[in-house]
C-alpha cells in the first residue's frame, strides 16, 4: 500500500479524526480569505501624474513625443527609437553635445525603411543605413542626466 492509501484507511477507521481535519482545513481557509478580502487596503498617495513621455533618439538633439515607451536596461525604447542611442562625434571621438554646439536641440532624429534621418532647420535632410557592415566602431566618452519632471 502506498501512502495515500494508508491515509484514508486511517482516517476512514477514525471518523472524528478525520471530521475534525476537515474542520481544521475549512476554518484555516476561511481565517485566510477573511483576512485577505477584509482588511483594509494600504491608501496609495498620488505622488504625480506622467502627462507626456519623450525620447531623445539622438543625444542632445530634437525630442520625439510618443505615446507608449517601453523600459530597457539602456532607456526608454518606442518602435524603432531608442532613447539617446544615437550620438554626434567628431573625427577624434569627442562627444558633441549642446552645451557645445546649442544648435544641436533644433536637429531631429527617425528612423523608417531601414534608414535613419536627421533634420533640421537650414540644413538639407541627411540619411543613412541603419546597419551598414563598415561602420567603424568608435571609442568615446560621454554622460548622461537624467530629468524627471513631475507634476504634483
Amino acid at each position: 500500500m502506498d501512502l495515500k492509501e494508508l491515509a484514508a484507511n486511517a482516517l476512514a477507521q477514525n471518523k472524528k479524526a478525520a471530521l475534525l481535519v476537515g474542520a481544521a482545513g475549512a476554518a484555516l481557509l476561511g481565517f485566510g480569505l477573511g483576512y485577505k478580502y477584509m482588511r483594509k487596503p494600504e491608501k496609495a498617495v498620488r505622488v504625480g501624474v506622467v502627462s507626456q513621455i519623450l525620447i531623445h533618439p539622438l543625444k542632445s538633439g530634437k525630442a520625439v513625443p510618443v505615446s507608449v515607451a517601453e523600459c530597457q536596461k539602456m532607456g526608454l525604447k518606442s518602435g524603432g527609437l531608442e532613447d539617446r542611442h544615437w550620438l554626434v562625434v567628431t573625427e577624434e571621438g569627442n562627444m558633441v553635445t549642446a552645451r557645445q554646439e546649442p544648435r544641436l536641440v533644433l536637429v531631429s532624429l527617425s528612423c523608417r525603411g531601414g534608414h535613419a534621418y536627421l533634420n533640421g532647420p537650414d540644413m538639407e535632410e541627411l540619411k543613412f543605413p541603419v546597419k551598414h557592415p563598415d561602420n567603424p566602431i568608435l571609442n568615446c566618452r560621454f554622460h548622461i542626466t537624467v530629468v524627471l519632471n513631475a507634476i504634483y
